[in-house]
């Protein structure tokens, strides 16, 4: 799933400069996976609404740059 995606941004060209697929897609596979939203969401006491935004400012940054 994450390669799919991953690889889709990059043959659409929206991948920040110097970023290839199979990192985008490492990315995507720590950022979203549930150890951190559980780290996030249990564990720091984040709401729901601060966890969504954190985790799609910090993708948008990592994957897009300044698309």
């Amino acid at each position: 799933m994450h390669l799919a995606l991953a690889t889709a941004l990059e043959e659409r060209g929206a991948l920040r400069a110097g970023l290839d697929a199979r990192t985008a897609a490492d990315t995507l596979y720590a950022l979203t996976s549930p150890h951190m939203h559980q780290l996030l969401r249990r564990h720091r006491g984040w709401t729901r609404e601060a966890y969504r935004a954190w985790l799609r400012r910090i993708l948008v940054a990592e994957l897009l740059g300044s698309h």
